[in-house]
């Protein structure tokens, strides 16, 4: 199922309500492909969004039904926040679903949705083939150089 139709399928009022969760996600969201550390075997594709007003974050879970919420206590100067994130197939069906309507985070999201397709390809806990891992790599770097300095990610003939 492409994109769009995705979007295409949802009610007025559902569009309505991702629009918006997409926006959210264009202003204050971050995207990450995290690469495997402590307690995680593997990359993963994270979908983040923090900021300090709690029924902002709420309604970013009811909408999606996906994801977690956080609440990050005051510490010096830094006020009270609350994130809500998701991880792995959630995170990219959140994405799938906004990607028609985002703007600023668009570019982003076809990386990290190209990145859950390849991730789709092999069973948990197999054997990832070389070429596989490089091929993600490759988009975990052009994940980073979108964030770096807003620079575009480098063309490549090879197939995603």
């Amino acid at each position: 199922m492409t994109e769009q139709a995705e979007w295409d399928f949802l009610a007025p009022e559902e569009k309505i309500r991702w629009a918006w969760l997409a926006g959210i996600i264009d202003g204050e969201g971050g995207i990450w492909i995290d690469s495997p550390r402590m307690g995680i075997a593997y990359d993963s594709l994270r979908l983040v969004v923090e900021m300090g007003d709690r029924r902002t974050i709420q309604e970013l879970k009811r909408i999606s039904n996906v994801g977690r919420i956080y609440e990050t206590p005051p510490s010096g100067r830094r006020k009270r926040s609350f994130r809500w994130e998701t991880a792995g197939r959630q995170a990219a069906s959140v994405l799938r679903t906004c990607l028609p309507v985002l703007v600023t985070k668009k570019a982003e999201a076809e990386i990290a949705l190209a990145f859950a397709l390849r991730q789709s390809l092999y069973i948990t806990g197999k054997s990832v083939p070389p070429y596989e891992r490089e091929r993600r790599r490759a988009l975990s770097e052009a994940l980073k150089i979108l964030h770096s300095k807003g620079r575009r990610p480098p063309q490549s003939n090879d197939s995603l």
